[in-house]
């Protein structure tokens, strides 16, 4: 038996690593940590081509909602300067119903309002109007509503004046954009009115 203190210690085999395998164990870190840091940097600068291109597709998506609405905007409002610049008094029934159809707000109420003193007045005179043109240019276009430009010309006759008059008229009408996505008037002004 052996003393206390005095026991046999086991024996310590020391461990050698080649070298070849530490070389490559630290050539397979650095190459880890270098593709890490690569790929860091790679999804770093993806996330950012990505992010990019999703600003330039969301940019042009409005370029392209924000076109399709001016020209909207514009085509209700020549229709529109049709619309109110053709009349003929055996029909003004028709006449101001598709008009008050084709508005909105106190516009169309105003419209509405005056509209018997209106009829009254273009049958006593037996007033007629063609419009034979149209011009019309957006002017503004903002979340709800738009403003166009439009020149009519038009020709009128009456019971005073039987030959086609012709005339120009300039105006701008105000359109807000509905629900729905159509256009409604919703102010005209014009100096020759």
């Amino acid at each position: 038996m052996t003393a206390p203190g005095n026991e046999p210690q086991p024996q310590r085999i020391p461990i050698r690593v080649p070298l070849v395998a530490v070389s490559i164990a630290s050539v397979v870190a650095v190459l880890g940590t270098g593709a890490a840091i690569t790929f860091g940097v790679l999804y770093s600068g993806a996330h950012e081509v990505a992010a990019d291109r999703d600003s330039t597709v969301a940019m042009l998506q409005q370029a392209v909602s924000d076109n399709d609405r001016s020209k909207a905007a514009t085509k209700a409002a020549c229709d529109f300067a049709g619309l109110v610049g053709t009349y003929d008094a055996g029909n003004l029934d028709g006449y101001f119903n598709a008009v008050i159809n084709a508005s909105t707000g106190t516009w169309r109420k105003n419209f509405s309002d005056g509209s018997d003193a209106l009829k009254t007045q273009l049958t006593s005179l037996q007033a007629r109007s063609q419009v034979a043109e149209t011009h019309c240019g957006l002017a503004a276009l903002d979340a709800h509503s738009a403003q166009v430009v439009v020149i009519v010309k038009q020709s009128r006759t009456n019971s005073a004046v039987p030959n086609p008059d012709p005339l120009t008229v300039p105006m701008v009408l105000t359109l807000d954009e509905q629900s729905d996505g159509r256009w409604l008037v919703s102010g005209l002004s014009s100096p020759s009115l």
